[in-house]
């Protein structure tokens, strides 16, 4: 049973897409990830502390990324990619499992 003052916070990621999208650049419209957002919003609504990183937007080095992980202290982070992206999202599920403790969940829109 998840009690009101022990909120378990979860963190989400949305992998970086440098580069992923320039052919589409000017054809295709960028638009948030809106997936992503819905699951912070039912997380949140069930009495869970959400935060997003976007590391389509902000730009973080991997100590950067550490860091703020380790100041949030998350037991759960989630990651959502799509085909442009996957691979970046792969590598950074490396990384991360081998310097953090938490559950690393997959998701895909």
């Amino acid at each position: 049973m998840l009690l009101l003052w022990d909120k378990m916070k979860i963190l989400l990621i949305r992998p970086p897409t440098k580069n992923a999208y320039l052919e589409f650049k000017g054809v295709a419209p960028e638009y948030p990830p809106l997936g992503i957002a819905y699951i912070d919003a039912v997380l949140e609504k069930a009495g869970y502390e959400v935060k997003i990183l976007d590391l389509a937007v902000e730009e973080f080095n991997r100590n950067e990324l550490v860091n703020i992980i380790s100041s949030y202290e998350p037991k759960i982070i989630g990651f959502t990619a799509v085909t442009p992206n996957v691979e970046r999202a792969y590598e950074l599920i490396d990384f991360l499992k081998n310097v953090w403790e938490p559950r690393l969940l997959w998701s895909r829109p």
